[in-house]
């Protein structure tokens, strides 16, 4: 089983989960990330905030590439590398995690009553 960790590889059936502490939004076509613990905020250009619509509901990492290639013209793999890149900051901030295991992940993710 993976880890959460910003240096673990993706891979095709890697599920990919939002983190329910954070906010999100969008302003003029780019997200706005939120922290509601830490009071940060992070902003995400117009790939990054199709991204983050397409794993509103946790996804497996092979099929958001299979998603992003079908409606953009990028090739699989530069769409792998770059999406990789982008899930690993996001995860090394604690936004989303990354696990093949999602039921292990949503305890994690729970808000605090």
């Amino acid at each position: 089983m993976m880890g959460t960790g910003a240096d673990g590889p993706l891979h095709a059936d890697t599920r990919i989960v939002r983190n329910d502490r954070f906010v999100f939004g969008v302003i003029d076509g780019e997200a706005v990330i939120i922290d509601t613990d830490g009071g940060k905020y992070l902003n995400v250009n117009r790939t990054g905030t199709r991204v983050l619509d397409l794993i509103a509901e946790p996804v497996q990492f092979g099929d958001l590439c299979d998603a992003l290639t079908s409606r953009y013209a990028i090739d699989r793999e530069a769409c792998e590398r770059d999406v990789r890149s982008f899930l690993l900051d996001l995860s090394g901030r604690g936004i989303v995690a990354l696990d093949p295991q999602i039921e292990t992940m949503r305890p994690h993710f729970a808000r605090d009553a």
